[in-house]
């Protein structure tokens, strides 16, 4: 009988424990941003000021000749990628045509913008650091050039420097 009790309460604990774990995965995964500053927001106000005349481009346009915009700060709305790690934009449109992307060590975003960002590319930004890859649609400033901060390519190697994230939502959502 004590035997059997005590398969009872270890069965009952591990359950316990179980259902904590999952329930503090839960609260932790689905902490929604509650507030999202729309563009122009004040974050990225320093970048405004600079680039009076910050130009919005198509990415098919980008993409089929990045060199031309090389050092221009522009803004771009794309599909963004994170696999593994690694960063890079695309549009479905484009003929299947990618570019690199990396933040700047500077980056600016809307207020609670990273953070969706982060959890809809499978960021965990809580507790539990899983990485995951994903995917968002973006709007971001940036320009092309020179990138020396990726892990992933090789120093100065070219590709989107992002600057500022202004827009993030699931690749299924309307603006």
């Amino acid at each position: 009988m004590r035997r059997i009790s005590l398969r009872v309460a270890m069965a009952l604990l591990t359950f316990l424990v179980g259902i904590g774990v999952s329930i503090l995965w839960l609260v932790n995964r689905s902490s929604e941003v509650k507030a999202i500053e729309n563009p122009p927001c004040r974050s990225c106000s320093q970048i405004y000021s600079t680039s009076p005349e910050l130009p919005t481009v198509p990415f098919c346009d980008f993409v089929r000749n990045p060199e031309h915009y090389a050092g221009q700060v522009i803004r771009i709305r794309a599909l963004l990628n994170y696999d593994s790690g690694q960063k890079f934009l695309y549009d479905k449109a484009c003929e299947k045509k990618t570019t690199e992307a990396e933040y700047d060590e500077s980056m600016q975003s809307c207020a609670g913008v990273k953070k969706k960002l982060d959890t809809l590319l499978g960021q965990n930004p809580g507790w539990f650091k899983m990485t995951v890859d994903g995917n968002a649609g973006v709007t971001i400033i940036g320009r092309y050039g020179r990138i020396d901060n990726s892990r992933f390519m090789r120093k100065g190697d070219n590709g989107f420097l992002i600057l500022c994230v202004e827009r993030a939502q699931a690749v299924n959502e309307t603006p």
